[in-house]
């Protein structure tokens, strides 16, 4: 197995299955590449690192600081976006790997991809922009406003170099990555992929990579016609190098895209004959690696040690309040967070500023306080 120029993606172990077919399309054309998947959750009894077809990395073995407070803090696609620049920088560091395509584990690879390690010689790191071309004005999904609430690039394809610009780039990525892997659009943010925006201005050697066989996507169709013809997937009478499934649920197999309202989707694939047909070869693809055997497995970092689901709520008041929460310990064993979390929760509500406000408000006549504070749930002090 050649190392220096290897593939990697970032999953949570239900998603398996996708990173078996993503790698399985790369081997067909790269059978000597490494091929290297970061799964996110605990994966003992789940996966068997020995019969899969790529080296398994866990949490444990990249430099990922306060690992349990980010696996609090994120939900499962914010930390598999917050952990990427980390896991790449493992790799070029580390496994020492010269060049790396990072792929999505929902994409499907149909031809050889030597032209992006080729870019890579001469380039530090390449990326793909959304849409090479304006939408069309007619009031359906995606349009330009989704383009400038997501970004320029779509990130579910990024190839890096090993260089000190890499590095550079790298550790000015994860230090975004740490606070601001979120999906805000209100505060510009959208995960790991707004910052390329910035990336592109600020850093050297960056290559778009414009061709229209790359990173085929429902945000993108307007202006790529996919074919199948003399064996081979085709796109703008070129070659289709990856499709990108981004949204798509082979149990909902006549769905495009979960990320777009149905009503408003550009696109339909009962009405897209021949982008329809690469959506079955990719569920078949799927099935073959027991989607429906593992698509349910839980995740880790769902729930408290004791089971409980952990609220969304929960997660954004712990990472708004990290000076205050990280001090209890291990934010899924730690009893005490817990009943700070749901008492913070309850505060937030508009019942919970009133009865905050009277503790204020009162809080020199003797044994009224307390009493506000049981009607609060606040926890012991």
């Amino acid at each position: 197995m050649e190392h220096r120029k290897a593939v990697c993606t970032v999953i949570a172990k239900n998603y398996i299955a996708h990173a078996r077919t993503m790698v399985r399309g790369f081997h067909r054309y790269h059978p000597r590449y490494a091929c290297y998947v970061l799964i996110v959750d605990e994966f003992e009894g789940y996966v068997t690192p020995a019969e899969e077809d790529f080296e398994i990395i866990s949490l444990d073995q990249i430099e990922l600081p306060n690992q349990r407070s980010m696996c609090f803090k994120y939900n499962v696609t914010e930390l598999c976006t917050a952990t990427k620049p980390f896991f790449l920088d493992h790799l070029l560091r580390d496994a020492r790997v010269e060049q790396l395509l990072y792929i999505d584990p929902d994409i499907l690879i149909t031809n050889s991809l030597d032209e992006l390690y080729r870019l890579l010689d001469h380039f530090d790191i390449v990326l793909t922009p959304h849409a090479e071309c304006d939408y069309p004005d007619d009031g359906r999904l995606p349009d330009d406003t989704s383009m400038m609430q997501t970004g320029l690039f779509n990130l579910g394809f990024l190839g890096l170099r090993a260089s000190s610009n890499t590095r550079t780039f790298l550790e000015w990525w994860k230090k975004k990555v740490y606070r601001k892997c979120l999906v805000q659009f209100e505060l510009g943010l959208f995960v790991d992929q707004k910052f390329m925006d910035l990336a592109l201005l600020w850093f050297d050697g960056i290559h778009v990579e414009r061709g229209s066989g790359y990173n085929v996507a429902y945000w993108n169709l307007h202006s790529r016609d996919v074919r199948f013809q003399d064996g081979i997937w085709t796109c703008n009478g070129g070659p289709l190098y990856f499709f990108h499934f981004s949204g798509y649920r082979p149990d909902n197999p006549t769905r495009l895209t979960t990320h777009v309202r149905e009503e408003l989707c550009r696109y339909r694939l009962d009405e897209e004959p021949e982008v329809r047909a690469i959506f079955r070869e990719y569920a078949h693809e799927l099935r073959e690696s027991n989607y429906f055997e593992t698509q349910g497995w839980p995740y880790t970092f769902a729930s408290f040690v004791n089971g409980k689901k952990i609220p969304d709520a929960y997660r954004r008041l712990y990472r708004e309040s990290l000076e205050e929460m990280e001090p209890y310990g291990d934010p899924f064993s730690s009893e005490a967070l817990e009943r700070r979390l749901r008492w913070r929760h309850r505060l937030s509500g508009r019942q919970g500023v009133v009865l905050w406000l009277a503790s204020r408000a009162y809080r020199h006549i003797p044994g009224l306080k307390p009493v506000l504070r049981r009607m609060m749930g606040a926890p012991a002090s």
